[in-house]
């Protein structure tokens, strides 16, 4: 698949599946809503690479992160169980989930199962890292 016409097949599966997109990001629901509360969604940046697609989701600023001493170790426990996300910590002391997906026989199918897999999962450490879902 050449970089333009990946560009546009994912913003269509993300359309289908009814994930609205604003540029380069991707809002995916994580929760529905329940009494009182909205639903939670999480933020996901698609960026079109020579090979492939690369997601990604800023699960925590470093200010944050309520235990900062732990969280390399952390992650590295995390990423040593899990195959298709992987977490690091950027320049800014962020810590990002990562999904890396080859081009070649990507279809929307593949894409929407990696980006709510990445998305649940960034939640879900947000929640552990923070205690806070939002």
């Amino acid at each position: 698949m050449s970089e333009t016409i990946q560009a546009v097949a994912w913003k269509q599966w993300c359309h289908r599946a009814q994930m609205p997109c604003a540029g380069d990001v991707v809002t995916v629901p994580v929760a529905s809503a329940q009494e009182g509360r909205q639903a939670r969604t999480q933020s996901v940046r698609v960026r079109v690479v020579d090979q492939g697609v690369v997601l990604q989701s800023i699960v925590a600023h470093k200010r944050q992160v309520a235990a900062p001493d732990t969280t390399q170790c952390e992650l590295w426990l995390r990423n040593r169980s899990r195959d298709l996300i992987s977490f690091s910590i950027d320049r800014a002391g962020k810590i990002i989930a990562s999904c890396w997906l080859p081009a070649g026989t990507l279809d929307g199918d593949e894409f929407l199962f990696a980006l709510r897999h990445l998305a649940t999962e960034a939640d879900r450490l947000e929640f552990l890292m923070t205690g806070s879902g939002e």
